[in-house]
């Protein structure tokens, strides 16, 4: 389904029969990264992308989710990239293995946490336009995607949601239908949608 509200975590969404399971190989991988990384607490967290512009990450759906600050910053925490990225670069599939301190933050240390992992590659010339593609990064596939992660407790709700845009075109028609449906009800919601699609 390309828009289920209330948003449930990978998880969460197997156990209520809500999606099938990804392939063993990559389902046996998040099983790890999320033990290592949210110990005893992975089946709680929705996983989303610190967004300067409320763009979205495409190549993990067509659809971006866009959530208001206040709905989560007392239940959400920032990691310097994608989990999977994080669990491969301190080897923490390792049993002694120890993350480097440093490159994780609370909600209200975003900013911190940002300007320290970005950076490298920000220099005097760099023009405030340039912040959200480097926030940000939409690369031809997920393995290259930049960004920072958001780790939400809990699910999301209708009431979280300040936009949804649709980021790329539907090519499916039942994936089109249900898009049409998710429109008129976030609608009927008063929650803003935006069509991208329209423009290209």
């Amino acid at each position: 389904m390309l828009l289920d509200i209330p948003y449930r975590g990978y998880h969460k969404a197997l156990e209520q029969n809500l999606r099938r399971a990804a392939e063993e190989e990559y389902h046996t991988h998040r099983n790890a990264v999320d033990a290592k990384v949210h110990p005893g607490y992975g089946n709680e967290i929705v996983n989303a992308a610190l967004s300067p512009d409320g763009r979205g990450l495409a190549n993990y759906g067509e659809v971006t989710l866009r959530i208001g600050d206040r709905f989560i910053a007392h239940r959400a925490s920032i990691l310097r990239e994608n989990a999977y990225a994080f669990y491969e670069r301190y080897s923490l599939g390792r049993r002694d293995a120890v993350e480097e301190p440093g490159w994780r933050a609370v909600w209200d240390d975003r900013v911190r946490l940002g300007g320290a992992h970005l950076a490298p590659a920000l220099t005097p010339a760099t023009a405030e336009a340039d912040f959200p593609g480097i926030i940000l990064s939409v690369g031809s596939n997920r393995d290259e995607d930049k960004y920072l992660e958001v780790h939400i407790y809990g699910g999301i709700n209708s009431s979280a949601l300040e936009g949804v845009t649709l980021e790329r075109a539907l090519t499916d028609i039942e994936n089109r239908g249900e898009w049409d449906l998710a429109r008129q009800k976030l609608g009927r919601l008063a929650i803003p949608v935006q069509n991208l699609t329209d423009a290209q």
